[in-house]
């Protein structure tokens, strides 16, 4: 249970970050325009 509990977390961190990495690069694109 705990396992799954981490596995669970990781995915979730993994998942922040591309939502804060497609974020940042169209605040950029906003930018350059």
């Amino acid at each position: 249970i705990i396992k799954l509990a981490m596995d669970h977390a990781m995915q979730t961190q993994e998942y922040q970050r591309a939502n804060v990495d497609s974020f940042m690069r169209t605040v950029r694109q906003h930018r350059i325009e």
